[in-house]
């Protein structure tokens, strides 16, 4: 489905966003709160027999599925390997340049001084998954991300399918094998460090936790800061800019909601690749990315008129101590929806000042 939609207004009017990408955010929030809920995303590094899970059993059945259907597949993965996925696919090209080269037997071929792919890939290629903010649980324990009958189906497909490619093996993580890994298994993937970005990303869901989060508007300006976000990209091709978390977290939604798609759309908007690469995360003042911001911000202006930082969703410093605690994710939300409310009520309250002093 498209999500960038050419249009002849407004100045970042090339593109702007649907209403299906403010959706998917939120489950996107939903989804991370899910794994945090479980565990998942508070261990320290994803055990050895999760990586091996997914490299091993759970990539190879993606594979077998989407060469038979050259389409996105129809799977939802238990909540270890559901994780590795997920932060693997956050690195399109880095991903699409393993699967090619470990399930197509060919390297990805670059353009253009690598703005460009030399051939382009049919959708069954890129291992995308049509249920990309989904897991599956074991046992009856309460999972947000399986709400409807047909991700149910889905969910028991899934097994099925599963357990007949691998009779030996167990879809769910087995506990007697889940301690966490040790550095005698290589976990870099076409030299990607899976783990690592693993690590990175444990922490996103501090970031976007902000009571600012929880609301539609806020996430509908992201989806309309993004769009010009990408062409400000297109407008400052040799500038390295960077995103607010606020935009952050619809460029995450994106990429993750079909890198096939991903990819045609911004070849299409920005006739070149964006890749998404969260490697640069050294906050120190004078830094590269401290001065990539900066510049970010100043373009930002020049080109819209506009101050770039949006409160709310800006870095909110590291996570504390209790957020690598699964409870912490119920005491957040209640704490925000105590937030939105009061501030709520002060709106309110000044606009009724406001009616009777007329």
């Amino acid at each position: 489905m498209t999500i960038l939609a050419a249009t002849a207004r407004g100045p970042a009017a090339d593109s702007p966003l649907s209403l299906e990408l403010v959706e998917q955010a939120k489950r996107h929030i939903s989804f991370l709160q899910s794994l945090h809920r479980n565990g998942i995303t508070t261990l320290t590094n994803p055990s050895d027999e999760s990586f091996r899970r997914y490299t091993e059993l759970w990539l190879p059945l993606v594979a077998s599925v989407c060469r038979r259907t050259d389409a996105a597949c129809k799977l939802i993965p238990p909540a270890d390997i559901a994780w590795l996925w997920h932060c693997h696919r956050l690195a399109p090209y880095r991903y699409l340049d393993y699967v090619q080269e470990r399930f197509f037997e060919k390297k990805l071929a670059w353009a253009e001084g690598k703005n460009k792919l030399a051939e382009e890939l049919p959708p069954g290629e890129f291992l995308d998954t049509q249920y990309p903010f989904s897991f599956q649980l074991e046992g009856s324990a309460t999972n947000a991300t399986v709400t409807t009958d047909e991700e149910q189906t889905v969910c028991e497909e899934t097994i099925r399918v599963f357990r007949a490619m691998y009779p030996n093996e167990h879809f769910f993580l087995d506990k007697n094998k889940s301690a966490e890994g040790s550095s005698s298994v290589d976990k870099r993937l076409s030299g990607f460090d899976l783990v690592e970005s693993c690590q990175r990303q444990s922490t996103f869901l501090w970031q976007v936790s902000g009571p600012r989060f929880s609301s539609d508007s806020f996430l509908q300006q992201g989806a309309d800061n993004y769009v010009r976000f990408i062409v400000l990209r297109r407008l400052k091709r040799h500038k390295y800019v960077v995103p607010t978390y606020q935009i952050d977290l619809i460029w995450h939604t994106h990429i993750l909601m079909s890198i096939y798609g991903y990819h045609a759309e911004n070849m299409r908007v920005n006739g070149m690749l964006m890749n998404h690469d969260d490697t640069l995360n050294d906050r120190t003042e004078g830094g590269d990315l401290d001065t990539n911001y900066r510049a970010t911000c100043q373009l930002w202006y020049e080109t819209y008129n506009e101050q770039y930082p949006v409160p709310g969703g800006m870095y909110r410093g590291e996570p504390p101590k209790q957020y690598f605690r699964p409870g912490w994710v119920d005491r957040a939300q209640k704490t925000s929806l105590s937030k939105f409310h009061r501030v709520l009520g002060r709106l309110l309250s000044r606009a009724n000042r406001v009616d009777i002093k007329r």
